[in-house]
């Protein structure tokens, strides 16, 4: 449900940009025939319904996606409003306020999500079922009304005319309707159903319950019943002389309501606007076609503007062998042969050897779009080191960069059973880790006990290494497990979220971590069980949920094992 949500707020913030527009061209045009401001809120009901638009460079629609569908899961927060100067301002408290704890069960993120998507049910629910009641009270209420003629019928329980029906509908008037305004309120109830308004006003109160937390929705439902009113009011009186309309102006005195009718129900005769109803009537000219051809054009133009989404360009970084492709605004390569990046969504590379498009070990994560990309020697890795406010970010090292905690795998006679050891990591202030051979735990937990996180018999290394690229360190440790048959595994431990993937292929392969020193990477060594023959050997990365193995040609291993 937290998905549908998402997927729903996206497309208010986006139809919401449309509404400005819509709100511009009423003011614009304000002269011009009513039933081209229909037209315009069709274009909102219509980026409303579509799940999806086809992108064009001429879209206005700053962001498609305010809201990224990764927000939900990703440990640091970012919306992508497509306004700069938006992300800036708002991005900074997110990181601040819905950043997991280190030692949290659950990402705030996903909490706020469960608990706004179930409120937003809800609301959606309450406003539903509150016209589905109103509409079938009034329909209980005109159960005696009688018969005048045709689709028309007379009620003493009514106060003013309107139709009501969707299939079948019917025009209801009270008794007691002056004769000299008798004509002039069928011909308007009429013109409704001829313009079939009973469905458009339907349509609109049903996005409107959907999409009933967006305040500017609420405001262009309120000005589509005035313009439905208004175009129908202009149908009626178009061949009308000034007499004709001075007495369809008194009907609309006579007749109108009071009070606000229930908004999926009843098109009353006076339902909203009257006196301003009025002195259009009394002041209609019939519009030059210069002007409805003017409107008409506008709302093509707000189509091509509005029902589209940005288009998303991708731009490629070359460093050394490597390919790093990026989606947002072009590259400008700095005069420190840095690289300013825009809009980044995913690091890929790829080789000659591996021409299809995989994604790398250390894919990045939205929370750095906008930062400088630094190559980091022959290694070719990326580094970030600042944004381009020239605030410097919580973890400035190389994502691939490893801290080396204990290894006792080239020495494992110097592995003391008894020994701890501890240590404490700037990316999660308070923490401690403690180490023995048998158990790597982390204090305090959730109940001020440390949290166990990884155990073995033993634990032969721990490393700690941003695999997942949401710039915090993972657990990256090989430890021995089992009984009667024992193997050798990898496990990476991502403690900012409290899951753990494995490497392991019981009575096949054992798998080990070893540190390059020459160039700072974790490498898995794969090994026949038993002994201990070499099969492969290659860079630690993590892939698509997965630990993954990658070769020396940067590709990934196919006889990697996948936990």
């Amino acid at each position: 449900m937290e998905a549908v949500f998402l997927k729903l707020v996206n497309q208010s913030i986006a139809a919401g940009w449309l509404v400005l527009a819509v709100l511009a061209l009423r003011l614009v045009f304000r002269r011009a025939p009513r039933w081209t401001f229909c037209l315009l809120w069709g274009l909102v009901a219509l980026r409303l319904v579509c799940p999806f638009f086809v992108e064009s460079p001429l879209s206005l629609v700053p962001s498609a996606q305010t809201l990224p569908p990764e927000i939900l899961y990703t440990a640091t927060p970012q919306i992508h409003s497509g306004i700069g100067v938006l992300n800036s301002a708002v991005n900074p408290i997110l990181a601040e306020t819905m950043t997991p704890a280190a030692a949290a069960s659950a990402n705030p993120t996903q909490i706020w999500s469960f608990v706004l998507a179930r409120l937003w049910l809800a609301g959606a629910a309450a406003l539903l079922l509150h016209a589905l009641v109103s509409y079938a009270r009034l329909r209980r209420r005109l159960r005696t009304a009688t018969l005048l003629r045709d689709n028309i019928r007379q009620s003493e329980l009514v106060d003013t005319p309107f139709v009501l029906g969707f299939f079948r509908p019917v025009i209801y008037l009270p008794y007691g309707v002056a004769e000299e305004d008798l004509d002039h309120v069928i011909a308007h109830e009429q013109a409704h159903i001829q313009r079939k308004d009973h469905w458009w006003k339907l349509l609109g109160f049903i996005l409107l319950a959907v999409y009933w937390f967006h305040p500017l929705l609420w405001a262009a439902y309120a000005l589509l019943c005035r313009d439905i009113e208004g175009a129908c009011d202009e149908k009626v009186i178009r061949a009308m002389d000034r007499e004709g309309r001075r007495g369809y102006a008194m009907a609309l005195l006579h007749c109108g309501v009071h009070r606000r009718t229930v908004a999926a129900c009843p098109l009353a005769f006076g339902e909203v606007g009257v006196k301003a109803r009025i002195k259009a009537v009394m002041k209609y000219k019939k519009p030059a076609f210069w002007l409805a051809a003017a409107v008409l054009a506008a709302c093509a133009g707000a189509a091509v503007c509005f029902l589209t989404d940005p288009v998303v360009r991708t731009e490629e970084i070359r460093v050394n062998d490597r390919i790093y492709a990026r989606q947002g605004e072009a590259v400008e390569v700095l005069p420190d042969g840095s690289y300013e990046l825009g809009m980044l969504k995913r690091v890929r590379h790829h080789t000659a050897a591996h021409p299809e498009e995989t994604f790398c070990g250390t894919n990045l994560d939205e929370k750095y779009a906008g930062n400088r990309l630094y190559q980091s020697g022959a290694s070719a890795d990326v580094i970030f080191l600042e944004d381009l406010s020239g605030c410097y970010l919580p973890f400035t090292a190389r994502m691939s960069s490893v801290v080396e905690w204990v290894d006792y795998t080239g020495s494992p006679s110097e592995m003391d059973r008894d020994e701890a050891q501890e240590i404490q990591l700037p990316q999660f202030p308070g923490v401690t880790f403690r180490y023995t051979p048998y158990a790597v735990a982390a204090a305090p937990g959730e109940d001020g006990e440390p949290a166990v996180l990884i155990e073995g018999m033993p634990i032969w290394n721990v490393y700690f290494c941003d695999l997942t690229g949401d710039g915090l360190p993972e657990l990256c440790a090989t430890l021995s497990w089992g009984s009667g048959m024992i193997d050798t595994r990898i496990i990476l431990y991502d403690y900012a979220n409290g899951v753990s993937y494995l490497l392991e292929d019981r009575g096949v392969y054992d798998y080990s971590l070893r540190y390059g020193a020459t160039d700072g990477f974790l490498y898995v060594e794969q090994t026949e069980h038993p002994g201990g023959a070499l099969v492969s050997r290659g860079r630690l990365a993590f892939v698509d949920g997965c630990i993954e193995i990658l070769p020396p040609d940067g590709g990934i291993s196919s006889d990697a094992g996948q936990y």
